[in-house]
Order: C-alpha cells, then structure tokens, then sequence
C-alpha cells in the first residue's frame, strides 16, 4: 500500500503537502518508536503502519 492511499483511508487530507516529506515523517516516526514495540505482543501489521500515521499526523498538527 502506497502513503497516499494509506492516508486517504483514514481521512488525512494531504493536498498541500509533498508525499515525500510526509513519507520521510512518517519513517523518522518508526525509526524512534519501534524499539518500544520490540518486547510487546503486537505484530508489525498494526504497529509499523500505525506508527507511521502517527507521525504524519502530529507533523502536520504541528505545521498546520
């Protein structure tokens, strides 16, 4: 699954905000969270996609 179409499906509007940064985001957000997750019974079809949400989400509430 593609990042636009992953956003799309939980209604994040990405019209002016280049895909590239929001990727970029939304792996720097894996990359720093991921180790919490190591020893945790969840599986990486729902945390790594989560965590990747997550972090576009609070980038753009913090650059709105």
């Amino acid at each position: 699954m593609n990042t636009k179409e992953l956003l799309r499906q939980r209604n994040i509007d990405t019209q002016d905000v280049s895909l590239d940064i929001l990727y970029d985001v939304g792996m720097a957000n894996i990359r720093n969270n991921i180790e919490y997750y190591f020893d945790k019974k969840y599986t990486c079809e729902s945390v790594i996609p989560e965590l990747f949400v997550s972090g576009i989400i609070e980038y753009l509430k913090n650059n709105d």
